[in-house]
């Protein structure tokens, strides 16, 4: 447990810190008090030395991740240029573009959905929100596009598609309802609106690293095809995993 924490912290670290280039240990850090201790020292007692804290305040784990068993071996999967991006027309099945309740489909879908995912062998890869219903709902989203929200506001000036809006919720806003026009102050969901709606994905996938600590992963496509990364596979395989 205390390795997969570890690994899970070096993963975080490196991705925050901007970090998607070669895993490499540093040619600069060492123990403490003792620069004779480098990664090299580390790596002849890995993990336990993972823990030891550097000059420079940065763990052996952070610092090392060669040494440390660390390098992400999901990162910039190969497959990936053999799944290039496709006009939704063209993408197969996917999720109804309306769901109004009775709204009938007008596309022959060619697989069933799938019912359990871990009888599938399927497991989740990700979790990620958007700001707005991706899919239309006649009378439950607001289809004017016009919830003058300031948090919109900031996201429209960026460029940024916005989906569908819960049309109560505008109503309210509008109206000043304190249950939507007041800000909270999130922990964790930075950037989030009180009013606003989000569609939350579990994204699953049969080849992503399941059951391991790089089961998680950023971005999209590394995540789905983290198994077959690690594998090797080739598209052809990958494709009826």
């Amino acid at each position: 447990k205390d390795r997969k924490m570890m690994k899970a912290v070096a993963a975080l670290c490196l991705l925050f810190a901007g970090a998607s280039a070669e895993c490499v240990d540093s040619d600069v850090w060492y123990k403490t008090g003792d620069p004779a201790k480098d990664c090299a020292w580390v790596a002849k007692y890995s993990p336990k030395r993972c823990t030891v804290k550097g000059w420079d305040k940065s763990t052996a784990a952070a610092s090392c991740p060669v040494a440390c068993d660390m390098c992400n071996p999901c990162e910039d999967a190969p497959l990936r240029a053999d799944l290039p991006n496709l006009d939704c027309v063209d993408a197969a099945v996917q999720s109804a573009m309306d769901v109004t309740e009775g709204s009938v489909g007008l596309l022959d879908a060619t697989l069933d959905p799938i019912q359990d995912y871990n009888a599938a062998g399927m497991c989740t890869v990700n979790v990620h929100w958007h700001l707005g219903a991706e899919h239309r709902s006649a009378g439950e989203f607001d289809e004017t596009f016009a919830f003058d929200h300031p948090g919109l506001r900031r996201r429209l000036a960026e460029d940024i598609r916005t989906g569908h809006m819960c049309a109560n919720a505008k109503e309210m806003f509008d109206s000043n309802d304190p249950h939507v026009a007041n800000e909270y102050e999130w922990k964790y969901c930075h950037g989030m609106h009180v009013g606003l709606s989000y569609e939350i994905h579990w994204p699953h996938s049969s080849i992503g690293a399941c059951q391991t600590e790089w089961q998680l992963q950023y971005p999209f496509m590394d995540r789905v095809l983290c198994g077959a990364t690690m594998a090797g596979l080739d598209i052809g395989t990958a494709a009826d995993a």
